[in-house]
């Protein structure tokens, strides 16, 4: 806030005594005035509005402590009267005044906060106002040519918008340092009058008559420059003098055809070239060494982005590079730069390969999306190490030949690239935290991975509707001290999965593979935390799995050609859930293991909607159950196995039709509640007879729509 000024002191018309206005006002009348005659100093908000046309009444007001606010005075022509005004403590605002030709009253005014001018149709200058101020806005004053009165004004934040008048920057002139935004000024055709050398930020946008930046010559160093949708803008000659720069954003000059201007640009830490319709390279900056983020996005003609071919070799920080939507470039030259951070290409339609790229040795990030014409990754044969590698619907490309030299990373995605067959090119990959191969329409193998040898985290194989073989887990290492997760879903042809030496997972997921028929190729595997089978069409054994002996969750769903559960022959605890539903072809549950060696309680059980089901015996053993669900099984009769069964929390018994007794349910206990309905052969004295057989009965029993026989003795 500026200074506060003597009340009693200078400024003032002759023969006015100190004299406080305590609070604030809003003048509508030319009448009000008379309140603050002979008022030097008002401890308040002035606002001046409606029909008031003579401020004469105001000669002796010297200090506002808060606002000025001339606003909506349709009368006022001109703010004579206010010629011993010397400090406003907060905004000056003058604003929508229709009949105001000149702020010459204002000339002693020294002191604001800010300054607001917009609105005023009539308005030619601002001469008059020599007001020190951190902040000017010039809005919207359509007859306004000519910033001359703010001369003297060297540092500030200056928003000069929508003056369709406004032909010269003269008046600013002495403006040294601070923010400028100039923005749809349409008379505008040059920046000559300025005087900037080191500017906080520079932003210039649809000023639809400016064809040069002349009159930035003295620019040298600026913390963020923007040129936006200036239509008529050829070149960015004026800027010859830039040698650094925090962000340069240039973006929808739709006649701009280089950089050319940018001769003296040595650094940025941004370069945002974006949008612009007739750009075609980015000739024009010789003398930039260095960057840290280049976006390069949505310039239809550009061919050539060779901007970076003279950055040096031995930045301290690897700069990272974007290039989007720009489908003629078919060339970028990337100098003798050996590192690169993160690397994006998409949707660079005439990018053929990556030998741009011949001399980069590190890089963290590398996306490459939606390039149609790229048909090679030759390029990147010295990159040994990624974060991560996405590689996304290019439909051209069938080999990711280029990346043998690759090692190790923390993910790769393959995702939708419709000729890619197998996975040749990733022979030296040793290690990856994450896997992901989904959407390939020609993908037939996973060969082309020999050296994989620990997958960290997770494999996911999804939808790639030719693949036969999966085969790059073959290798992998038995003595990882991690368990990974294998995720297959939605390969319809895939008869093979080889997991090799691998004898730990955390999970498996096997979905939609309607041509495996068994689970053969995980027959070394000791140590796994949740098994998921379902929607496999062709799947008929579960063979492959007789090594587990304990799980957190197993569910088989949905297999409609699983006659059997042989294969978790060897399970002896499921702590978490069971879940087996949906299977139409399954009888038993044979096979499933002896639950005998667990006094461990199983979370939840669920039987459902298997039709065929007559026997669930191989639930023996099985003592207490969280919840357990037996539902639209529609072949059982009794519930022969779980006699050892004692303590569930919830039961659920529904919509078994041939169910005809509760007999064989051990249970002692139902903790919470039992619900049995629509058991059509199932006499609803069983119900009766359970409940009366239970030590601790439910809370809440819901018993309806089951059989009308009756119970034997």
């Amino acid at each position: 806030m500026p200074s506060e000024p003597d009340a009693g002191v200078g400024g003032a018309e002759p023969g006015c005594a100190p004299s406080v206005y305590s609070g604030s006002l809003s003048v509508t009348h030319q009448d009000d005035l008379e309140d603050l005659r002979g008022v030097t100093v008002l401890d308040g908000t002035l606002t001046i509005g409606g029909d008031a046309s003579d401020l004469s009444p105001l000669a002796c007001l010297k200090t506002i402590k808060g606002k000025l606010q001339i606003m909506d005075a349709t009368r006022l022509s001109s703010l004579d009267g206010l010629g011993s005004l010397s400090y406003v403590g907060l905004q000056l605002h003058v604003m929508r005044n229709p009949s105001l030709l000149s702020l010459s009253g204002l000339q002693s005014l020294r002191e604001a906060v800010a300054v607001l001018i917009s609105e005023n149709p009539l308005l030619e200058s601002v001469a008059g106002v020599g007001v020190r101020a951190a902040e000017w806005r010039v809005v919207d004053n359509d007859a306004l040519e000519s910033l001359s009165g703010l001369d003297n004004v060297e540092e500030g934040v200056f928003w000069i918008e929508g003056n369709d008048r406004l032909a010269t920057l003269d008046g600013l002139r002495g403006l040294r340092r601070g923010w400028l935004h100039l923005v749809d000024n349409d008379a505008l055709t040059s920046l000559e009058g300025l005087g900037a050398e080191a500017l906080e930020e520079l932003f210039i946008s649809g000023n639809d008559g400016l064809v040069s930046l002349r009159g930035l010559e003295r620019l040298t160093a600026i913390k963020k420059l923007t040129l936006r949708e200036n239509r008529q803008l050829t070149s960015l000659r004026g800027l010859d003098g830039l040698v650094s720069a925090g962000v340069i954003g240039i973006s929808s000059n739709e006649r701009l055809v280089d950089l050319t201007g940018l001769a003296a640009l040595e650094t940025t830490d941004a370069l945002v070239v974006s949008g612009n319709s007739a750009m075609n390279s980015l000739d024009g900056a010789p003398s930039l060494r260095g960057v840290l983020q280049a976006t390069v996005d949505s310039n239809p003609e550009l061919v050539s982005a060779n901007a970076f071919a003279h950055l040096r070799s031995d930045l301290d920080s690897a700069p990272s590079l974007s290039l989007s939507n720009n489908p003629k470039l078919t060339t970028i030259d990337l100098g003798d730069v050996t590192r690169l951070a993160e690397v994006s290409i998409t949707r660079c339609g005439s990018l053929s390969d990556l030998s741009a790229f011949a001399g980069i040795t590190e890089m963290s990030t590398l996306v490459l999306g939606e390039n149609s014409g790229l048909v090679s990754l030759t390029g990147l044969e010295r990159v040994s190490e990624l974060d991560a590698l996405q590689i996304i619907d290019n439909p051209r490309l069938t080999s990711l030949v280029g990346l043998d030299g690759l090692v190790s990373t923390r993910r790769i995605a393959i995702y939708s690239n419709e000729r890619l067959v197998d996975l040749t090119g990733l022979g030296a990959l040793e290690t990856t935290d994450v896997l992901i191969v989904s959407g390939n329409s020609a993908m037939s193998s996973l060969d082309g991975v020999p050296s994989l040898r620990d997958v960290v985290q997770e494999a996911t194989v999804d939808s790639n509707p030719e693949l036969v073989s999966a085969n790059a887990f073959a290798h992998l290492r038995s003595d990882l001290d991690h368990a990974p997760s294998l995720y297959f879903s939605d390969n319809p042809k895939l008869a093979t999965i080889e997991l090799g030496d691998g004898t730990r997972l955390e999970q498996l997921s096997v979905t939609g593979c309607g041509a495996l028929a068994d689970l053969s190729g995980f027959s070394g595997v000791t140590e796994m935390s949740v098994l998921a089978v379902s929607d496999n069409s062709g799947l008929v054994s579960l063979t492959g799995l007789e090594q587990l002996s304990e799980l957190s969750r197993v569910e088989i769903i949905d297999n409609p050609r699983l006659t059997s559960l042989v294969g978790l022959s060897g399970l002896r605890s499921v702590i978490g859930g069971l879940n087996i539903s949906g299977n139409a072809a399954l009888t038993s549950l044979d096979g499933l293991g002896s639950f005998g060696a667990s006094d461990d309680a199983i979370q939840t059980v669920t039987l459902a909607d298997n039709p065929a089901l007559v026997d669930i015996d191989a639930l023996r053993g099985l003592v207490r159950v969280g919840q357990f669900t037996l539902r639209d099984n529609d072949a059982l009769v009794g519930l022969t196995g779980l006699e050892d069964l004692t303590t569930i929390d919830l039961l659920n018994v529904e919509g078994n039709r041939s169910l005809a007794t509760l007999r064989d349910l051990g249970a002692r206990s139902i903790n919470i509640t039992m619900e049995i309905r629509d058991n059509e052969s199932l006499p609803s004295c069983e119900v009766e007879a359970l409940v009366e057989r239970l030590d601790w009965p439910p809370l809440m029993v819901f018993e309806e729509n089951n059989g009308t026989g009756a119970c034997p003795p």
